[in-house]
Parts: C-alpha cells; sequence; structure tokens
C-alpha cells in the first residue's frame, strides 16, 4: 500500500488524473489479490510513531545494497 500510495502522490499514474481507489483496485485485479480497506491502511500509515515508510525505505536499502560498488 506504501508503495501504491507513494505512486499515486508523485502523480504516476494518468499524470495523476485518477483517484486513488481506481488505482487500488486494478492492483488488485491485476494481482488478483484483495488489498482490504485501503483507506484505513493509509491512515495507519500516517499514524506510524517511528518510521511511517518503513516498506518503501526497506525497498530503498535493498536497493542500494544491491548497487553497491
Amino acid at each position: 500500500m506504501e508503495l501504491l500510495y507513494a505512486l499515486h502522490l508523485s502523480k504516476s499514474f494518468n499524470g495523476g488524473n485518477i483517484e486513488f481507489g481506481e488505482i487500488v483496485k486494478a492492483v488488485e485485479s491485476v494481482l488478483k489479490i484483495d488489498l482490504g480497506n485501503f483507506y484505513k491502511t493509509v491512515s495507519e500509515i500516517k499514524s506510524r510513531k517511528i518510521t511511517k515508510t518503513k516498506f518503501l525505505q526497506l525497498l530503498s536499502d535493498n536497493l542500494i545494497n544491491e548497487i553497491k560498488d
């Protein structure tokens, strides 16, 4: 959800001319998964105390570690 929300806020889909719910539904359909109540999940992400974007940080850390040297 962090990744989808970050992409949405970056206007990565249709130049930002799409609702977040539409993005979630499209990803659910393509990946054949249920992401549940995505607005609740986004709210939980916003209320995190220490690292609000722990998944995105993990992705970044792994990529940096892979491309070092």
